[in-house]
């Protein structure tokens, strides 16, 4: 209120201002709100009936409070909080977060605390230092902050947690079945495992003969062209009596079935490709347009839970094809499905054909539980580097299901309590179209 007091003396001490104010309103076309506010506003209480009603800037700011994600990733302890900055605004918003939680927060001065500057390599003000003894020794990370980021703090706070409980895990990828490669390359699901701390290995043929290695915490098994043998498929299926995770992501134009483990996944691939000629994403004006299919059918499980709550957005999937069900005791849950006017294509003319094609929403997404995990797709495209264009015209590479394969990786890897991304408590800052306005109250004379 501070602000209103003095701009309300202000205003006393020129009542001209406002007629002034009012002129340049009308012919700048300020918002209506304010133009018809300061008509009718005396000097006295311009700010209390214009600024305070229109902008909100009496309402205190909420206390910025660390969410129950973070709390869980925190609560073995043994992380601790250095702050290095001064008194203000940005102080008082790191001391309520990390009150009363499992995180010890240590306020320092910079310039007077010489040897720890130079550990944890401070070189300006207002950043916060997450510490944690391991093993090997103390780790540590920083985070740099500034009005903007405090809107993001508890997301950055969660991402440099994350890097300190864990150490770097094993997700094996099957080889020499024709899986994605090559001409696919996967450039950007790489760099999520790396930033999830997996370490993506290789599993050959003779190995996974010779039994899964005791440090696979996920098996992925992306678009194999070529059928497993029945060794590897005991390999696979004793993996997933002990406990393990399996990622299975079919090619249409490959293998239909993974042999005896459709029985313990409850699902196979059918026949033909999905597509849709009435939910669907144009690209070359052809009718095999229709193969790029739209999708926003999401069920509220932990591996979509990104997915989900952008509901609006949707899902494409370039090259997909339909999960047939198949007999199990297994838990299976359908966390993404098609359209209704998606139709299986069995004859590859992208076309509806009555009578011998259904239209239909179908299966594209399963996930399993019983002593295992296993999440299993349709199209092994959506982890597929994708190239896109972007509004300046250069090209980006990008992933199209990469909210999904972090969701699918940490409910995989039994994290899915931080499945989906950490909302920060603030909600992100967004221009103001009115700031400008603002700023011309403010300025008064």
């Amino acid at each position: 209120m501070q602000a209103f007091d003095a701009l309300a003396k202000a205003v006393d001490a020129r009542p001209s201002a406002v007629e002034s104010l009012g002129d340049r309103c009308r012919r700048e076309k300020w918002p209506a709100s304010v133009r018809s506010c300061i008509a009718k506003a005396g000097a006295a209480d311009l700010a209390a009936k214009c600024v305070e009603p229109v902008y909100g800037l009496d309402k205190p700011e909420p206390p910025l409070a660390m969410s129950e994600a973070v709390k869980k990733q925190v609560a073995d302890g043994g992380v601790r909080a250095l702050y290095f900055g001064v008194d203000g605004a940005i102080k008082k918003r790191v001391t309520e977060y990390f009150a009363g939680t499992e995180v010890p927060l240590a306020v320092h001065d910079r310039l007077a605390e010489v040897e720890l500057v130079t550990t944890y390599r401070i070189a300006k003000d207002e950043v916060v230092v997450l510490v944690r003894q391991t093993n090997e020794g103390e780790r540590s990370y920083s985070i740099e902050l500034d009005k903007k980021k405090m809107t993001r703090f508890d997301k950055e706070v969660s991402a440099v947690v994350t890097k300190l409980m864990r150490e770097t895990r094993r997700f094996y990828v099957t080889t020499g079945h024709g899986e994605m490669g090559g001409d696919r390359k996967t450039t950007s699901l790489d760099k999520r495992l790396a930033e999830l701390h997996f370490e993506k290995v290789g599993l050959d043929r003779v190995n996974l003969t010779d039994g899964m290695p005791d440090n696979a915490v996920i098996v992925a098994i992306l678009g194999p062209e070529h059928e497993f043998s029945k060794d590897e498929q005991e390999t696979l299926g004793r993996y997933l009596d002990r406990g393990g995770a399996l990622l299975v992501a079919f090619d249409p134009k490959g293998i239909k079935t993974l042999g005896a483990l459709d029985a313990r996944l409850g699902v196979k691939l059918a026949p033909g490709h999905l597509a849709d000629d009435k939910s669907f994403l144009p690209q070359r004006g052809a009718v095999s347009d229709h193969a790029i299919i739209v999708t926003n059918k999401f069920s509220a499980h932990a591996s979509t839970t990104a997915l989900s709550r952008a509901s609006n957005q949707g899902l494409v999937l370039l090259d997909a094809s339909a999960l047939d069900a198949v007999p199990t005791t297994a838990k299976k849950t359908t966390v993404i499905r098609t359209a209704e006017s998606t139709f299986l294509d069995r004859d590859g003319d992208f076309t509806f054909d009555d009578g011998k094609e259904k239209r239909q929403s179908y299966d594209v997404a399963v996930a399993v539980e019983d002593k295992f995990r296993a999440l299993v797709l349709g199209d092994v495209d959506l982890f597929a580097d994708a190239a896109v264009q972007s509004g300046a015209g250069r090209m980006n590479v990008i992933m199209i299901g990469g909210p999904l394969f972090i969701d699918a990786v940490r409910w995989l890897a039994g994290e899915e309590v931080f499945a989906g991304e950490i909302v920060a408590d603030e909600p992100p800052e967004k221009p103001d179209p009115n700031a400008a306005v603002l700023d011309e109250i403010r300025a008064l004379p």
